[in-house]
């Protein structure tokens, strides 16, 4: 027999002819595929998050962060002799350990920004150093940024993000105008371009809304502009490392060395995005088993359900079998019947599974907001595992009707 005609047969006489039953029969593969699809897409979408999220605080980083301690826990670390993250940390650590490419160090600071009776309100003033924009490449859309000559002398200059400009100066030009952060003036010496910022479902790796900060020299940020006694100088410290494979090892330095500087006092963490990533990652594998698990469920299911309605097909067809073996049939042409009609009804389910699974992946990332991907490699393992499995369930009834005995098979009612 040809191939069309195999085929032909085994749809128009062995699946239309019991619809529900094949129906049935279908849906097993479909939920197992579209569980695939689902959990593809899922997975995928997360770690995209997750690397984006790394690459706005930059790949090879690592941010030693002030502890904002309180009360009784502020007062010991105070006696034990650490004043808290300062702009002396970010120089030793550049001097000391050999790994570190810079060391940026970032004040946050508490104020108000205004254009006459304009305020911007949620701006962040943040003092820093020329190098921070280098790690998270970064660039200057009108203007500069600030200069090794501002942090020296703590000029009153600042660089406006896109957001914080759209706010205080809409279409007018804010070159060289006085914005006033608290009470004090600062030019505007430069606009960063816009940012798109990723809210990924890692918080560890959340940063703030870069389009919403206003950049000023971190000398000034620390001279200018008053601070709670005992608080630190500085938010925290962002440190490039030269070699990505040695970030662990930069880290163990790192915390070593602020650690003695600090009189051994528990008022910094550092913190390693990469390490965080995969830490993340370590979480969706676990996830993705599960998923996985379900899906071979279903999918395990969907081929019991092919071998049932197989062999069914073959019990009550026993008499066609022995008629079409009468007229010419080999049992080899019997065999292939029966495994192109379980192949037919696996790729079915496949083809519907793959449909439902982007339909379901839709639906999530509408509801949730969860960014997620399909991607090619899983849409054809869902489609090859759906074929495997009417391979697989589909052999033994095939075998079983190819070995009908003609003579008895005709004689049957």
């Amino acid at each position: 027999m040809l191939w069309n005609d195999i085929l032909t047969t085994a749809i128009v006489d062995g699946l239309a002819r019991h619809k529900l039953r094949t129906f049935l029969s279908v849906l097993g593969v479909t939920f197992g595929v579209a569980a695939v699809i689902a959990m593809g897409g899922i997975g995928a979408g997360a770690r995209e998050e997750a690397l984006d999220q790394i690459r706005q605080l930059g790949i090879n980083n690592i941010r030693i962060k002030d502890a904002a301690l309180e009360g009784e826990k502020l007062l010991e670390a105070r006696r034990k002799g650490s004043w808290g993250l300062a702009l002396e940390d970010a120089r030793a650590l550049k001097l000391i350990v050999p790994t570190v490419a810079s060391a940026i160090p970032i004040r946050v600071v508490k104020a108000s920004v205004t254009r006459g009776q304009t305020e911007a309100a949620h701006a962040r003033v943040v003092g820093t150093g020329p190098q921070f924009t280098e790690p998270i490449i970064w660039n200057v859309a009108r203007g500069r940024f600030l200069t090794d000559e501002d942090a020296v002398r703590a000029n009153k200059v600042c660089v406006l993000g896109e957001a914080v400009r759209g706010e205080l100066f809409g279409e007018a030009d804010c070159m060289g105008q006085v914005v006033f952060l608290g009470m004090s003036p600062y030019v505007v010496v430069g606009v960063m371009e816009p940012r798109h910022m990723v809210e990924g479902k890692v918080k560890a790796l959340s940063s703030a809304d870069c389009n919403q900060d206003v950049y000023i020299p971190v000398s000034a940020a620390i001279h200018t502009f008053a601070h709670e006694r005992y608080a630190s100088e500085l938010t925290e410290v962002s440190l490039t490392v030269t070699d990505e494979r040695a970030l662990r090892d930069t880290a163990k330095a790192v915390h070593r060395v602020v650690s003695l500087r600090h009189r051994e006092a528990d008022d910094f963490t550092v913190v390693v995005p990469q390490e965080l990533l995969e830490q993340a990652q370590a979480t969706q594998r676990v996830f993705n088993l599960v998923m996985g698990a379900i899906a071979g469920i279903s999918l395990l299911v969907g081929g019991i359900g092919i071998m049932n309605i197989m062999l069914a097909g073959v019990s009550e067809r026993t008499r066609e079998i022995g008629i079409r073996r009468a007229v010419g049939a080999s049992r080899q042409d019997i065999l292939l019947h029966f495994m192109a009609e379980s192949v037919c009804v696996s790729a079915l389910g496949g083809l519907l599974g793959l449909l439902t699974g982007w339909a379901l992946v839709q639906a999530i990332a509408l509801y949730t907001g969860w960014r997620v991907l399909i991607a090619p490699v899983f849409v054809l393992l869902a489609l090859g595992v759906s074929g495997a499995v009417g391979l697989a369930f589909g052999i033994f009834p095939a075998w079983q009707a190819a070995g009908v005995d003609p003579a008895e098979a005709v004689r049957r009612e």
